[in-house]
């Protein structure tokens, strides 16, 4: 939990202003799928997005995604 401390001592997982967005494309998932991809990384918590356990960009993770099917 300790990731996710905020600077009042409380935790927040997501950000105050994310907002629901439709995917209505293959192009607009693959975006949004690196982006989660890329967080533990931009973070500093691991070097590469497949190093983190929790990510479905590790192979060994029981996280699977599929590419949006058209």
């Amino acid at each position: 939990m300790k990731l996710f401390a905020d600077a009042q001592g409380g935790y927040r997982f997501w950000m105050e202003t994310n907002a629901p967005k439709k995917i209505e494309n293959p192009a607009f998932y693959l975006q949004k799928l690196n982006y989660i991809h890329e967080n533990p990384v931009r973070k500093g918590y691991v070097a590469r997005p497949e190093h983190w356990l929790w990510s479905s960009a590790n192979s060994a993770s029981p996280l699977l995604t599929k590419l949006f099917a058209t």
